[in-house]
């Protein structure tokens, strides 16, 4: 976050800036870390009257660019809330598929990765194929969305599905836990290749969007170009697992970021905190727990445990009363918190804070 006034649509911006890096390095403050956003009541909302398919809308530059102004300046980006826009193909989940040449489908608003039989069969390419026309559209969504709200907010760096969690859905879940066992060899080629392919994308369209600041996992934004760590398909594994076939990809990463959070997906992954924390660039957790992921006061063993460690904790409340509650039994020392709903107004919000303080 070089600099101090980048962006005209962030009220109070030095002051954010500050309390963000007290978060990232664990210090002492007087209130957690607030993502707030109330609408602007300057703006009237402009939808783009979008008819074609939500696939189709996903790798079109032109709804991408609209749709990044009208909600940079739709939004009044209050607290530590940063003026960001994220591209998010297939509901954030399909980017590293759509580049690999694989194929994806909506079921609703949801996104599935079509899974290849036999896979595991073949070893990976040699070199990923990324210059599709799906992979050149993007990258002029990135590059107009970009322009379109430079100076006003950002664009973030992509957030992607990991390696692992890709492969599982390519080539199904059994059948990748099955190949870990008889297979280990292959599995670990395909997880290094499409690791490679990751470092890849989130290089390539982090330079095409000049990205210096990214919101990790819609939360914290981070100095640099950063995204959360996570791997949704560890939940199927033991430790020793997670040490053999996840560990060395999340490194290699997060190798690649000044900064990070791992988005702890279900509380089994607890057991892996400690390989967690052998990945220097690894600051903290991003708590989703699968059960109540807006009511993280129900699960305080375990989030005061993840304090205890010396992890920062980024987590998601649907209520001010359930941040006074977290805020109460944590501190505000290292801790994140979004509101998953816009407020009605800044008056509102404000007062929010005051409640928040008062119990830090």
């Amino acid at each position: 976050m070089s600099g101090e006034n980048k962006y005209s649509r962030k009220l109070n911006e030095s002051e954010a800036r500050e309390r963000l890096r007290r978060f990232w390095n664990n210090q002492e403050t007087d209130r957690p870390a607030l993502n707030m956003l109330a609408p602007n009541p300057d703006h009237t909302p402009n939808p783009m009257d979008w008819k074609g398919t939500l696939k189709d809308r996903d790798f079109s530059a032109p709804y991408r660019s609209h749709t990044a102004y009208d909600c940079i300046q739709g939004g009044l980006f209050l607290y530590e809330k940063m003026p960001v826009y994220h591209i998010n193909p297939g509901s954030g989940l399909a980017m590293m598929a759509i580049l690999a040449g694989y194929d994806f489908r909506y079921n609703g608003k949801t996104a599935w990765i079509d899974e290849v039989p036999d896979l595991l069969e073949e070893a990976p390419p040699e070199q990923w194929e990324t210059n599709s026309e799906r992979a050149r559209n993007l990258e002029f969504c990135y590059t107009e969305a970009a322009e379109r709200i430079k100076g006003l907010g950002f664009l973030s760096s992509p957030n992607l599905l990991d390696p692992v969690t890709v492969l599982s859905q390519l080539a199904g879940a059994e059948e990748l836990a099955l190949t870990m066992l008889d297979e280990p060899e292959r599995v670990r080629e395909w997880i290094g290749s499409l690791t490679d392919l990751y470092l890849h994308i989130f290089n390539h369209f982090s330079d095409l969007a000049n990205v210096q600041d990214s919101e990790v996992f819609f939360g914290p934004t981070a100095e640099g170009r950063s995204a959360a760590l996570q791997c949704d398909f560890s939940v199927m594994l033991s430790t020793d697992m997670f040490k053999e076939f996840v560990l060395p990809s999340l490194k290699r990463i997060a190798s690649a970021m000044p900064m990070t959070l791992y988005h702890l997906d279900g509380v089994e992954q607890m057991r892996f905190l400690d390989h967690l924390q052998t990945i220097p660039q690894l600051k903290g957790i991003q708590w989703n727990p699968q059960q109540d992921y807006f009511k993280p006061s129900r699960h305080l063993r375990d989030l005061h445990e993840i304090k205890e460690r010396g992890l920062i904790l980024y987590v998601a409340v649907d209520t001010v009363e359930e941040a006074i509650s977290v805020t109460k039994a944590l501190g505000p020392k290292g801790l994140f918190i979004r509101f998953r709903d816009t407020f009605a107004s800044r008056e509102a919000a404000e007062k929010a804070v005051e409640q928040i303080s008062a119990q830090a």
